[in-house]
């Protein structure tokens, strides 16, 4: 963000592509391509990234690709599991 800063260049929205979420899953898991726990090698601290792109007055976004749901190894996981879901009326 600081070179585009820099060299003149004005962003309005950050995309964070795929690599945010964990990719080097067990494959008895699933594949990398869906994720939803924060890579903390690339992002040690998830909600001072975030707060920093906003105070730079950026809206951001994380693609996502359901591809597999959430899996068990997804830090939401036992959370996601033990919810109680009901129907949504049409």
């Amino acid at each position: 963000m600081d070179r585009f800063e820099a060299a003149g260049i004005s962003l309005s929205v950050a995309v964070i592509d795929m690599d945010w979420h964990l990719t080097n899953i067990d494959p008895a898991l699933g594949h990398g391509w869906t994720g939803y726990t924060w890579n903390r090698d690339l992002f040690p601290d998830p909600p001072k990234f975030l707060a920093t792109l906003h105070r730079r007055g950026l809206r951001t976004s994380l693609n996502v690709h359901p591809a597999d749901g959430i899996r068990r190894h997804e830090e939401c996981y036992r959370q996601v599991a033990g919810a109680r879901f009901t129907s949504v009326p049409h």
